[in-house]
């Protein structure tokens, strides 16, 4: 029933087959550990091909419909639990353990008298990192990759731009401590409906030690993340997967979501890939990264994918590598052959504006203090309702910069990247640079179109002037006659990224905080946006 009304609600094919469910199968790994292992074969379907998912998150709730709706169209699907989740062997080390256990899981599949020689992997979020974990050593034993809201590389992800994404995974932490008593769905509803329950332990130091006081107990891969908080730190190159895409031979499918915390990554993946001439195409909606609509669209793509890949069914050569993007405002899909280029150049000006013409030259200065932290308002996380939302509250602080471009007199498309270039001075060269591009209405409501952040530190740089270059999201966004464009400058966005102390001390161990005044150098080719 739950199947049925899902498949309706997402828009596919209604079932063709009635469906087997085999459940808690122990598959044995390389080092003996069994992960437990549920299986639902297509009954009468005549040598059906087979999609994999691994998954952290048990294989109950979304995942038995889920499961049901690719078994229905003819995909014998193989649902398991990863090391040390819902009843599989061993210790729960996120990420790290993937590829060896991968790896032994298709092997396994390839074994089975049920296997007919033709393997797709699926999934969302942590189910899509799994199968970059194994993509490069497998090469052509996959026949399709279907990965949705799911980067290559969580290291990028949990240093993004070197500042920790402090919120996303204390709640991640905290959410699968306790998903076998309470699902991770039941959860999510709950933090939507209540707010966040965590909202007042981010202030808390030192970071070390900051799972004991969320969930109760040591996590011993936190402790880890935190300790290894340098960017060059070797620890992290088993899962920087993203090196290793010379190697893989799948063809990939991607569904984004412009409100993904995932999102910069996954569009990272995407060009590395075309880069090297690999088999990809893309779709970015317009969705948060637990979005309902955008999980039907994951899966209604991988159907697509798997059709022609797995199935060997025709589709028009376009169909291989387009580039499929939701454009905001305009509120409709369009298509592009190649990756949209920048083509303006905005200064940012010492009178407050942002322009093409000659800019005004000068310095303005504002002071971040970690004790009263800048705060992240909206924008691309793990748990946000829309990742839209209204940031005057942002502009209005003294702690934060704001740059006002002319109001446009026709409609005006902002598509592909956005960068910012800072030329900046400070009393300390431990600090952070956060930038937010708003959409300002003719009634002044400013809602966010993209950000980006970077963490700078004295191994970047000496005392003194330097310039930053930040990478924000993409875009696909359309103004309005009457709006404007407005860039916030800031030093912070708690608690999105954790605090900078200004120190420079251990991210695990820091305990004591500075202020630090911040003089950002404005002028034409000084300072500026390009997009």
């Amino acid at each position: 029933m739950i199947t049925r009304l899902l498949g309706r609600l997402w828009k596919l094919p209604s079932p063709a087959y009635a469906i087997d469910r085999v459940q808690n199968l122990p598959v044995p790994m390389r080092d003996r550990a069994e992960l437990l292992t549920d299986i639902y074969h297509p009954r009468a379907a005549q040598n059906p091909p087979t999609v994999l998912m691994r998954t952290p998150y048990g294989r109950g709730s979304l995942f038995v419909p889920m499961a049901r709706l690719f078994a229905g169209q003819g995909y014998t699907t193989v649902v398991q639990s990863v090391r040390g989740t819902f009843g599989s062997d061993g210790r729960f080390d996120p990420f790290f353990q993937e590829r060896d256990d991968g790896v032994d899981a298709v092997t396994w599949i390839e074994r089975q008298p049920w296997y007919h020689g033709k393997l797709g992997l699926f999934g969302p979020s942590y189910l899509g990192f799994v199968q970059w974990a194994i993509a490069a050593e497998l090469g052509d034993r996959i026949a399709a990759m279907a990965t949705a809201i799911s980067p290559s590389d969580f290291h990028a992800s949990i240093y993004e731009g070197g500042g920790f994404r402090l919120e996303d995974y204390v709640s991640w932490i905290s959410r699968l401590a306790a998903q076998e008593q309470t699902s991770t769905l039941v959860q999510t509803l709950r933090h939507r409906i209540f707010g966040d329950p965590l909202k007042d332990r981010y202030v808390e130091l030192p970071m070390g030690t900051l799972d004991q006081k969320v969930t109760g107990k040591e996590i011993a891969y936190w402790r880890r993340w935190v300790e290894h908080d340098v960017l060059a730190d070797p620890f992290w190159t088993p899962i920087q997967h993203i090196h290793n895409m010379a190697d893989v031979r799948a063809p990939v499918s991607m569904v984004a979501g412009w409100s993904d915390l995932f999102f910069p990554h996954q569009i990272r993946d995407f060009k590395a890939m075309k880069n090297l001439g690999k088999a990809v195409r893309l779709k970015v909606g317009p969705w948060t990264h637990s979005n309902f609509q955008g999980i039907g669209a994951a899966i209604r793509d991988a159907l697509d994918w798997f059709d022609i890949h797995l199935k060997g069914h025709a589709c028009a050569p376009k169909d291989l590598d387009r580039i499929r993007f939701w454009v905001n405002g305009a509120d409709e899909w369009r298509d592009f052959r190649e990756w949209p280029s920048n083509t303006a150049k905005l200064s940012l000006a010492a009178n407050g504006r942002l322009t093409a013409d000659e800019a005004v030259s000068g310095e303005l200065t504002f002071t971040y203090d970690p004790n009263h932290p800048t705060p992240s308002l909206e924008g691309a996380k793990l748990a946000s309702n829309t990742g839209r939302g209204d940031m005057s509250e942002l502009a209005a602080r003294s702690d934060v910069l704001v740059f006002d471009g002319p109001r446009v007199d026709v409609q005006r498309e902002l598509l592909g990247d956005v960068s910012v270039t800072l030329t900046t001075s400070a009393t300390s060269p431990h600090h952070d640079l956060f930038v937010s591009l708003v959409d300002v209405s003719p009634v002044g409501k400013a809602i966010n179109i993209t950000d980006g952040y970077r963490r700078l530190s004295s191994t970047v740089g000496k005392l003194g002037r330097r310039t930053t270059t930040i990478e924000a999201l993409p875009v696909a966004w359309r103004l309005d006659i009457g709006h404007c464009l407005r860039l916030l400058v800031a030093a912070g966005a708690f608690p999105r990224f954790a605090r900078n102390l200004g120190l420079g001390e251990p991210l695990a161990t820091a305990t004591e905080s500075r202020k630090v005044d911040i003089i950002v150098h404005c002028g034409a080719g000084v300072s500026f946006i390009t997009i």
